[in-house]
């Protein structure tokens, strides 16, 4: 969905084009998925080391740091929350990272 507020939002930065109003657009969608990240922190269970946990919830100040550190906007902050997501995947738990639908072996028996 962010790609495609993205879209619509480069449409509309010509100041004569009928978009005009939705450009930056995508700036309410980050601050929409560090918001989400904040509830997603909450309900990620124990299996999340805490760690992760906690750069999960910090989304937004993630997203923030981006766009300071390479002050370009929004792609430092696509940049920033690509790392972390990066950063998130290979920290998630085994069972997470699983994509069949079928429950991941106990470690505990052969």
């Amino acid at each position: 969905m962010g790609a495609v507020v993205t879209v619509i939002s480069y449409l509309g930065t010509p100041v004569d084009s009928p978009l005009h109003p939705l450009w930056g657009a995508e700036g309410y969608w980050l601050i929409l998925v560090g918001l989400a990240s904040i509830v997603a922190t909450f309900t990620a269970g124990c299996t999340w080391r805490t760690w992760t946990r906690i750069l999960l919830g910090l989304s937004l100040p993630v997203l923030v740091a981006g766009t300071v550190t390479l002050q370009y906007y929004p792609h430092g902050s696509l940049v920033a929350l690509a790392l972390e997501s990066v950063a998130l995947i290979v920290a998630a738990p085994r069972e997470a990272r699983t994509w069949s639908a079928e429950p991941a072996p106990d470690p505990g028996h052969p």
